[in-house]
């Protein structure tokens, strides 16, 4: 993994994790997947808890001259909020929809790069 996507997800990961995401995982699906390298699969509590993450992840991702594709949907009743950030794919669930969806388990031949297996 280059230094850069290193640097992207680790930040990322410690921006998720100080605003109260959950269960944070990093799954590295290069070779995997085409298109992208790696994925961050997180809970949020609410709605609201997800849009304030978005917003914050937004501003990082902006603050430190990433680009990015797409910063999530706002629609009303958000279970799932996807981001995309070429590289890495964020994925911020409610836990209903994290157990409903279950991506880990989608993507079982991934690398566990953050969070427990």
């Amino acid at each position: 993994m280059e230094d850069t996507l290193k640097n992207k997800i680790e930040g990322l990961t410690a921006l998720i994790e100080d605003h109260k995401g959950g269960d944070v995982k990093v799954l590295s699906v290069e070779g995997k997947c085409s298109w992208t390298d790696s994925m961050i699969i997180a809970t949020i509590s609410s709605q609201t808890h997800g849009n304030g993450v978005r917003r914050e992840i937004r501003t990082w991702l902006t603050e430190n001259g990433y680009t990015t594709y797409s910063t999530g949907n706002s629609q009303k009743n958000d279970t799932w909020i996807l981001m995309d950030c070429g590289d890495v794919v964020i994925n911020l669930m409610t836990a209903e929809a994290r157990e409903f969806y279950q991506l880990e388990d989608l993507w079982f031949e991934a690398e566990v790069l953050h969070g427990e297996k």
